[in-house]
């Protein structure tokens, strides 16, 4: 049975919703049946209106069929819409082909003691300093310490003022349960989606965000 809500101006005088039964004689229908089906063979044997299924059928395309695009608009757009942040760290970068893609959520696994929170404090520095980007840094167990990222910056440059500045521009977070997680990234959601009425924790919108979690 095909069975869906039909929109219709007034014009048509017809009820604000329709059902479409199973047509006599014919199996069962699906959408996909429906939208692509001879509209007038489906109207006189389901003794419907052919301006109403041609409604519906304009309402289905228009929701959910997918709208062409080119390959040269496509490239404009991630142009605009994507970048790599590099971690910092050569051999990394080159195994994520350059760096971190935005837009993309990079997952880094192993063991107690196998680096994991020094690659996150990495990449914090770099994109801190050399791209001089904003970084949201949830940390889950208490691992980030300002001394180490001090270090690390140190290692970039000796001016005192820009290893500052660098560290004005890593926000960090503490989460230690999966509720405060939730509750940070529903946060940074909505400072996202204002771009205003930004929290004191979260005054600058991040271009890189790190969540450190327990293994």
């Amino acid at each position: 049975m095909v069975m869906a809500a039909l929109p219709f101006s007034e014009d048509l005088k017809m009820p604000d919703t329709c059902v479409l039964p199973h047509c006599p004689g014919k199996e069962n229908k699906d959408v996909v049946d429906l939208v692509s089906a001879d509209l007038e063979e489906v109207a006189q044997k389901c003794g419907l209106s052919y301006k109403a299924l041609v409604a519906l059928r304009r309402v289905l395309l228009a929701q959910f069929s997918a709208f062409p695009v080119n390959g040269a608009d496509l490239y404009e757009e991630l142009k605009t819409s994507t970048a790599i942040l590099s971690t910092g760290i050569g051999s990394l970068d080159k195994l994520l082909d350059a760096g971190l893609y935005t837009g993309e959520v990079t997952e880094i696994v192993g063991g107690p003691g196998s680096g994991k929170t020094q690659v996150c404090l990495c990449m914090a520095a770099n994109v801190a300093h050399g791209l001089q980007q904003n970084v949201l840094y949830v940390d889950s167990n208490g691992g980030l310490t300002a001394s180490r990222l001090l270090q690390l910056l140190q290692a970039k440059t000796q001016d005192e003022e820009e290893q500052a500045e660098a560290l004005r521009r890593i926000q960090v977070v503490h989460a230690f349960d999966i509720f405060q997680m939730l509750d940070v990234l529903q946060e940074l959601r909505g400072t996202v989606a204002q771009q205003d009425g930004i929290p004191e924790h979260l005054n600058h919108i991040p271009h890189c965000l790190h969540v450190h979690l327990p293994c």
